[in-house]
């Protein structure tokens, strides 16, 4: 069986580094993106089971545009989407349920955590690492029900 791969949107490469290195001794495999239109480029053309964001992105596009685009594609539109973000404010965890990411985690997040979280939103089919949990207390963070 395949391991999991999770696509790391951000623009910070440290920060990309560190989440890559985390799920790595997870047993995912992982690409980044430091802008959208890689991002999208990646989505497009890989077999992506997850993609994890900041909505604060650097380049043409911001992380609302990135993940509206996603969700319109034909292709990607399948992947959950996961929102981790530096950003706390009141509505966030309303808007990305709005636009249907399946989960949003706040910085600072653990790797662990981001990992817990992946193998929640993940199908249960596409997880390597064995059946995920869906325990809603073991994981850090909001996930949400898509239909």
């Amino acid at each position: 069986m395949r391991s999991s791969v999770a696509l790391l949107v951000d623009a910070s490469v440290d920060t990309l580094e560190m989440y890559a290195v985390g799920l790595g001794c997870q047993g995912f495999t992982t690409l980044t993106a430091t802008e959208g239109l890689t991002a999208i480029h990646h989505a497009r053309m890989s077999q992506l089971d997850a993609i994890v964001t900041e909505i604060q992105l650097a380049g043409r596009i911001s992380g609302w545009d990135l993940i509206r685009r996603l969700k319109t594609d034909p292709v990607a539109q399948r992947i959950p989407v996961v929102i981790l973000t530096g950003r706390i404010e009141p509505s966030l965890a309303a808007r990305a349920q709005q636009a249907g990411c399946a989960a949003l985690l706040t910085k600072p997040c653990l790797p662990e955590d981001l990992v817990t979280t992946l193998r929640h939103v993940i199908p249960t089919h596409a997880v390597a690492m064995g059946p995920r949990e869906p325990d809603a207390d073991a994981h850090p963070g909001t996930s949400f029900t898509t239909a």
